[in-house]
This record gives C-alpha cells, sequence and structure tokens, in this order.
C-alpha cells in the first residue's frame, strides 16, 4: 500500500542564499562531532576554507550557517540528517524571516488541499515575499490560515482583511511561497501553464485532496431552473489547458467521467470540465468529499432533485 506521505529533503531543494540556525542542543551536538576530527576551529575552517572569526560565529550560534556550508559540516561530522529533524530554523535570502521546519518535510495530504486552493483561488507575489489567497467562504479562510498557523508560522506573520466583500488572506513568508512554486509547481503571477506534480497524480489519496482542492476553489454545482428541462452539472474551470487536462485525467483513474469544454474569453480562454449523471456525480460527492459548505450542501441539493423517473447515466 502507497504510503501517504511524501518526503521531501529541503536542504536538497532550496537555494543557496538559504540560512540555518540550529537550536542550542543540536549546535552543541554537531560541533562536538566535529571535533573528532578537526579538534579546533582554525583547523575546521582551513579544511573547509573558512576564515575561523566566522568559524565561531557559527559554532557560537551568533550568525546563521549558510547552506552549502551546513552541508559541508553535516558530511564531516557523518552525523545522521534525521538528528536534526524540527530543531532548525530556516529563511531565504538577508530579507527572509527564520521559520522552524525541517530539514524534512513531510508531505501529507492537507498540504496537497491546501496547495491546491492556493492554487485556484490565490497566488504567489513575483517578489515571493507572500502567498494570498481570497475567498468568500469563512470556513475556507479559516482552513488555510489554521494550516499555516498549524506548521509553525508565527500568527503575526498572517493579515485577514476584507476586500469587496471577499476576504483575503496574506501569509508573509518567503520560505513557504519558494516550497509552493517549487515542490507544488504553483506560479508566482498569472498561471496558463499550470503542471500537477507527479508525486500528486501518482497516489490516489493526493489525488483526491488535490481535485477537492481545486472543487473548493474553481468548482460549481449547476441546476437549471426550467422546470420543462432540468440540467444538473458539476463544473471545475481553469484559464490552464494544461492542468484542466491533468485533472480530468485524474478524475478518469477514479472512475469519474467528464466532458472538456472551452468558453472563448477575449483575453484568456476558460477550460470546463462538466460532470452530468446521477451515478457519476454521487461518484464524485462520495469520493472526493467536498470541504466547501455552500458547495456539499448544492451537491445534496442537485442529487435530490433526480426523481425515480429522471434519466440516469
Amino acid at each position: 500500500m502507497k504510503s501517504h506521505i511524501h518526503k521531501i529533503n529541503l536542504l536538497e531543494t532550496l537555494p543557496n542564499n538559504t540560512k540555518i540556525k540550529l537550536d542550542e542542543n543540536i549546535k552543541s551536538y554537531l560541533f562536538n562531532a566535529l571535533k573528532k576530527e578537526y579538534p579546533t576551529l582554525k583547523e575546521l575552517g582551513q579544511h573547509i576554507k573558512i576564515n575561523s572569526y566566522n568559524i565561531g560565529r557559527y559554532s557560537s550560534g551568533t550568525r546563521a550557517i549558510p547552506l552549502m556550508t551546513f552541508i559541508k559540516l553535516l558530511k564531516i561530522s557523518e552525523l545522521n540528517l534525521n538528528d536534526f529533524q524540527n530543531k532548525i530554523k530556516i529563511k531565504l535570502s538577508s530579507t527572509g524571516k527564520y521559520l522552524k521546519i525541517g530539514p524534512f518535510l513531510d508531505i501529507d495530504e492537507k498540504w496537497i488541499y491546501i496547495s491546491e486552493l492556493i492554487r485556484g483561488d490565490g497566488h504567489i507575489t513575483k517578489n515571493m515575499w507572500s502567498i494570498q489567497f481570497l475567498n468568500k467562504e469563512n470556513h475556507l479562510i479559516e482552513t488555510v490560515k489554521n494550516f499555516f498557523l498549524d506548521i509553525g508560522l508565527p500568527k503575526k506573520r498572517i493579515t485577514l482583511m476584507n476586500t469587496n466583500n471577499c476576504n483575503h488572506l496574506v501569509i508573509r513568508s518567503m520560505l513557504l511561497a519558494y516550497i509552493l512554486k517549487n515542490i507544488f509547481n504553483i506560479n508566482p503571477g498569472k498561471r496558463k501553464d499550470e503542471n500537477i506534480p507527479d508525486f500528486i497524480k501518482e497516489n490516489e489519496k493526493f489525488t483526491i485532496s488535490a481535485i477537492r482542492g481545486f472543487f473548493d476553489a474553481e468548482g460549481s454545482v449547476y441546476i437549471s431552473k426550467n422546470k420543462f428541462k432540468r440540467t444538473r452539472s458539476v463544473r471545475l474551470s481553469s484559464i490552464s489547458l494544461n492542468y484542466i487536462k491533468n485533472i480530468k485525467s485524474m478524475l478518469k483513474r477514479l472512475d469519474i467521467s467528464t466532458n472538456l469544454y472551452t468558453e472563448k474569453r477575449k483575453n484568456n480562454d476558460i477550460y470546463r470540465l462538466v460532470l452530468r449523471g446521477r451515478k457519476n456525480i454521487m461518484k464524485f460527492k462520495h469520493t472526493i468529499k467536498p470541504n466547501h459548505p455552500k458547495r456539499y450542501k448544492l451537491l445534496n441539493i442537485l442529487l435530490n432533485s433526480y426523481t425515480r423517473f429522471s434519466f440516469q447515466s
């Protein structure tokens, strides 16, 4: 059975301008291990070509350790990277803020769901300083906010505003923006050529979480008001043809059929996946389990609108 955790080594993912701070105990653990091979900081500095003054500051904790230097020290020490889990703080560049995370990132279904919500109804700013999520549904806003609080982001780095009767959540973290961009393929700015990572498509639980996030962000439930010709459907929309084709393929693997339509627009065409038929929509509801309260309620209304005399496909 495939694991529902996808483990990422952040040290292999983050850019060279990453800085790392160590908890006091783990810092002593590292430098004591280094003494076995290099008894003095001067000898250690000479070996890795860093002056003893800077090595001293890394050892005392008065200066953060650059990523590549930390990797070198770790290799020399022959310590297990797992020993450092949840005992380091990471930031990107001199302007970033530290976040206690890693060195391993365990990606679970929550990560998948939140990332797809943000892909659909949010964006990463071009300067990578923040993640923004806009939605009218309070439940989804609270879900996103609580997720980032739960992974350790300080409350003061999350701001909630109301703009034009829409909730606007701002998550200020260059590191988390980088993770969403480089691990989840969420590009800053307008996104016409989105692609879902293979590790999501290859795991059924992740696939379901991704579709749930996409539907909660960009889905709709349609029931016509024409009493003579009742039209019922579930719709998922995107400006990215590549992305919508990914979703269509993922739904097909879950035995949920869809039709793809293109709505021509002056600036950006909109691509829609449409689900029809009671059995098909029922399968969608029970498999995907949408988290959007209003859309979940509408799904039930739609399904209850069928009668035993209705045509079912």
